[in-house]
């Protein structure tokens, strides 16, 4: 068996509220759909969305709890690293615009705040972008911890 060793990581920058998210590809299990929502408001649970016949959670990037009023708006279904993933195998994120695919290499990011997850995206051959690195494991347990209560 041959070992590929890669000395990138496939990633997908996104947007939401003029601020940039960066995740794994391997992450995604579906990216930018257009679909309608159902308000909830609940702590960090903007609402959930029908996606092929589940009712996800849905949550922003930033976790606030504020929503557009748009009822139809884009969004991504994330594989959840919940403990219990019968329950929540994958989860809902807001964006703005349509992601990008982008190969990141360890020189690509300088941090700017470990604590926040912030670092200096710079590419060759494009400008630098402040992008906050989403931290899914964290964010799955926030969803968990959200939905254990009332099922949305």
């Amino acid at each position: 068996m041959k070992v590929v060793k890669k000395n990138h990581i496939d990633c997908i920058l996104f947007s939401y509220k003029a601020e940039y998210y960066l995740l794994p590809t391997v992450a995604f299990a579906e990216l930018a759909n257009m679909g309608e929502f159902h308000l909830i408001a609940q702590g960090p649970l903007l609402g959930v969305i029908d996606w092929r016949h589940l009712t996800l959670p849905l949550v922003a990037p930033d976790l606030s709890e504020e929503v557009n009023e748009k009822k139809r708006l884009k969004f991504a279904v994330l594989h959840s690293l919940c403990s219990n993933k019968t329950n929540i195998p994958y989860f809902s994120i807001l964006m703005e615009n349509h992601p990008g695919r982008i190969k990141i290499k360890p020189q690509d990011l300088t941090w700017i705040d470990e604590v926040k997850s912030k670092a200096l995206l710079a590419k060759e051959g494009t400008l630098p972008k402040e992008v906050t690195l989403v931290d899914l494991q964290k964010l799955s347990l926030i969803v968990e911890e959200a939905t254990s209560h009332k099922s949305p």
